[in-house]
């Protein structure tokens, strides 16, 4: 056997690193990296969804307003039609008050 078997370099390293907790600390550290750096992609993408949805909410919601107010107009003008015809047939009748309908 010889200074590079498996057993040589893990105690290698271990040595390097100052011993058996700090050794395991330093894995578990460049884990939790590598597995944070494997999570920036679905990050970007949950991120890159959560915009796609909040844009699309706001432009359903403009769209919903939009004909929200175009049926006020709507009610609005045909109420106004109405007065004006009311108050046309009050005229043409020469009718002043309520006791005269």
């Amino acid at each position: 056997m010889g200074k590079d078997w498996d057993y040589a370099k893990l105690t290698k390293s271990v040595a390097e690193a100052g011993g058996v907790d700090a050794f395991l600390d330093t894995l578990i550290k460049k884990g939790k990296d590598m597995g944070h750096i494997e999570a920036v992609p679905f990050l970007l993408l949950a991120a890159g969804v959560g915009a796609i949805s909040l844009k699309s909410f706001q432009i359903i919601k403009d769209k919903v307003e939009s004909k929200k107010q175009i049926k006020q107009e709507e009610i609005d003008a045909a109420k106004q039609e109405v007065k004006e015809a009311i108050n046309s047939y009050l005229e043409e009748n020469e009718i002043n008050n309520k006791e005269d309908l």
